[in-house]
C-alpha cells in the first residue's frame, strides 16, 4: 500500500471551514468552546464573508472578530481568515485594502496577527483570473507588514491538475499552503458529481493524490490540506452512505498517509444540517454525519490505490490551513469538471 502524509510530522490535523453560526457577542465563549474544546479542532478557517455580496468584503464585526481569533488563539487553535478573491482589479484592491485594516486592528489590539494566516478560495468568483491580477492580488497581501505567506484552496480537476486560473497563485513563492477540495459527494442524478469518480474511495480521490504529489515536486508549498465535503453523502448503492461514506473517503485517504483534513463546513456540524460531528475518534480519526437526506447505508470498504508509491507528503516548515462549498457553489467549476467527465471511463 502506498504511504503518504500531510507533513513533516506524523501527527494527524483537523481543521473546520467556519462559515456559520457566527456568535453574538455574549455567544462568543460558547462559540469557542464548540470548536476548540467540543470539536478538538487543531485548526480553524474563518470565513470573512458567508457568501454576501459583495463577496470579497468582510462581513464580521472587526472587534468581534478579532476577539475570537484571539480566544482560539489561547485554546491553541491555528486561525486562518479566509476570503473570496473577485477577478476584477478595483475587488482585488478592495479585498488587499479590507485585510490591511484587519491586520492593522489586531495588531492595535496587541494580537499576534502574524500567526493568522489569509486564505484565498479559489472558486468560481476568481473563475478567469489573469497572471496579472494574481500577481497584483499576491503582491498586495505579501506587502501586509504582519502577512508572510498566504493560503489558497481549491478544486483540482478530474486529472489530477490545478485549474489554469488558480496556477499563478498557487505557484507563487509566498503561497505555503494548499488545501484541495477533495470532496466526494453525490448531487443528485444528472449532476456533475454523478459519476463514479466522486464516489467515497472513487478515482477523484486518487486524482487529488497525484495533484498533491506533484505540488510538493514543482511548487513551494509547505503543507497540504485535504478538504471534506460533510454535506450530500447520500450516495447510489453500492456506495456506503452518510457517516459510512465519509468515513470510507477518509479511510482511503489515511490508507495513503493523508494526515491533513479539513471539514466544509460548520454550518453542516449543526442541528440543523443533521447534527455532523468534527471530532476526535478512536486514534484520532474524525466521523460526521451528514446533510439529512444522507443517512448511513451499507458499508463498504475503499479500494486500495493502484500505481507508483506515493513519498510522503506534508510540511517543510510549521504550517497549516485551507474550504469548498455547496454544491451549487460549484456551478463553474462544475462545468468543467462536467466536461473532463465526456470523455472519461
Amino acid at each position: 500500500m502506498a504511504e503518504v502524509s500531510m507533513g513533516g510530522s506524523a501527527k494527524n490535523r483537523y481543521g473546520l471551514w467556519v462559515d456559520s453560526p457566527r456568535p453574538r457577542a455574549n455567544e462568543l465563549d460558547a462559540w469557542v468552546r464548540l470548536w476548540a474544546d467540543d470539536r478538538k479542532l487543531d485548526f480553524v478557517s474563518i470565513l470573512l464573508n458567508a457568501g454576501t455580496d459583495p463577496k470579497y468584503k468582510p462581513t464580521w464585526d472587526t472587534d468581534l472578530l478579532l476577539e475570537a481569533t484571539h480566544a482560539l488563539m489561547k485554546k491553541g487553535v491555528e486561525v486562518r481568515w479566509m476570503s473570496y478573491p473577485v477577478a476584477t482589479p478595483i475587488a482585488v484592491d478592495r479585498l488587499v485594502d479590507a485585510l490591511h485594516d484587519l491586520y492593522t486592528a489586531a495588531t492595535l489590539k496587541g494580537l499576534d496577527s502574524w500567526d493568522v494566516v489569509p486564505e484565498f478560495d479559489l472558486e468560481e468568483n476568481w473563475g478567469g483570473a489573469t497572471q496579472e491580477l494574481s500577481d497584483r492580488l499576491a503582491a498586495g497581501v505579501t506587502q501586509i507588514p504582519w502577512v508572510s505567506r498566504f493560503a489558497v484552496n481549491f478544486v483540482p480537476t478530474l486529472k489530477g491538475k490545478a485549474p489554469g486560473f488558480v496556477a499563478p497563485l498557487l505557484h507563487h513563492p509566498r503561497c505555503k499552503i494548499a488545501a484541495l477540495q477533495a470532496y466526494t459527494f453525490y448531487g443528485g442524478e444528472g449532476h456533475w458529481t454523478d459519476h463514479a469518480a466522486f464516489r467515497p474511495g472513487g478515482a477523484y480521490l486518487d486524482a487529488c493524490l497525484d495533484l498533491a504529489q506533484s505540488l510538493f515536486e514543482d511548487v513551494t508549498v509547505d503543507e497540504i490540506v485535504f478538504g471534506q465535503a460533510l454535506y450530500s453523502q447520500n450516495h447510489p448503492a453500492p456506495s456506503p452512505r452518510g457517516t459510512e461514506a465519509l468515513q470510507a473517503t477518509y479511510d482511503h485517504l489515511y490508507a495513503q498517509g493523508v494526515r491533513r483534513f479539513c471539514g466544509w463546513s460548520g454550518k453542516h456540524t449543526t442541528q440543523e444540517y443533521g447534527g455532523a460531528v468534527w471530532g476526535p475518534e478512536d486514534r484520532g480519526r474524525r466521523h460526521a454525519s451528514t446533510h439529512p437526506q444522507g443517512r448511513p447505508g451499507r458499508a463498504q470498504v475503499a479500494r486500495p490505490v493502484q500505481g507508483r508509491r506515493r513519498r510522503r507528503l506534508g510540511q517543510r516548515q510549521q504550517v497549516g490551513p485551507p474550504q469548498v462549498l455547496p454544491a451549487t457553489r460549484h456551478r463553474r467549476v462544475g462545468v468543467a469538471v462536467r466536461d473532463e467527465l465526456q470523455g472519461a471511463p
